[in-house]
């Protein structure tokens, strides 16, 4: 049996997971809630965050793949 070449194990099959960034508006500031822009489903998220929020502070949302970080906010 022939073993597996290494550079095999390194590189992914699957491709580079898409980033995205979003505005948003905290609606929940314990736990963070997030209710993206122009979403019209009007779904909340729950980013982690790197700042302090407060209701209603509009947040700047880095999405890659299912995971969110709010990034920093604007007051």
């Amino acid at each position: 049996m022939a073993s597996p070449d290494p550079l095999e194990l390194l590189l992914s099959a699957d491709p580079p997971q898409r980033q995205t960034y979003r505005w948003g508006t905290v609606t929940t500031a314990s736990p963070v809630e997030v209710r993206l822009d122009g979403d019209p489903e009007g779904a909340e998220i729950r980013p982690t965050s790197l700042v302090a929020v407060a209701d209603g502070d509009r947040a700047y949302i880095q999405i890659i793949g299912r995971q969110a970080v709010l990034m920093g906010i604007r007051k």
